[in-house]
């Protein structure tokens, strides 16, 4: 109960995920939940190990609650990956009012976890699938913007196909395109 006599609201915190970007990931949640409103809100903490497999909320505190070093907590889960290897821990989903991702770069940033809050009908904060979408892809963004009339930097579309076919070719490409600042 709040000091109002009402419910505090049950707030999903939602971090980890598969990307690269994991750890940081960790560290922003912990951010996040160390500056929440505990008077208003009860914080449920929703893990996602590198592999994508979902950790309950006390899976995920027991985790958060081992000591390491900035930057290096992962969550780890032995056996399990992917999202559908674990429905029990999706069950969260139903239990929270809100959810607040925190997952940085695909997987989570890029729209997909956007979309399955809204398959799920959880309420969430930041954008929605469409803007995280476009936002997370730089060249659709780019193009967006340029034909919106919005001012742009030159830019070129690198695929990993042509730069592994032929980088030299490919930066001669962009050294004449662009050029040097």
């Amino acid at each position: 109960m709040t000091a109002q006599g009402s419910r505090k609201l049950r707030l999903g915190v939602i971090f980890g995920g598969r990307s690269g970007e994991h750890e940081v990931s960790v560290v922003s949640a912990q951010h996040v939940m160390a500056a929440v409103d505990q008077s208003r809100f009860e914080v449920v903490p929703i893990g996602i190990t590198k592999t994508g497999a979902w950790l309950t909320p006390e899976e995920t505190q027991s985790q958060m609650d081992v000591p390491a070093a900035p930057f290096k907590k992962t969550l780890a889960l032995r056996g399990a990956g992917g999202l559908l290897a674990r429905p029990q821990a999706l069950s969260v989903l139903s239990e929270i009012e809100v959810a607040f991702p925190v997952i940085h770069g695909p997987s989570g940033e890029d729209g997909t976890l956007q979309g399955l809050l809204e398959l799920a009908r959880v309420p969430y904060t930041g954008a929605g699938v469409a803007a995280s979408a476009v936002g997370l892809d730089k060249a659709l963004m780019k193009s967006l913007l340029h034909d919106a009339g919005l001012p742009v930097v030159e830019w070129i579309v690198v695929t990993r196909p042509e730069w592994e076919d032929d980088t030299k070719a490919l930066t001669s490409n962009v050294e004449d395109e662009i050029s040097y600042p």
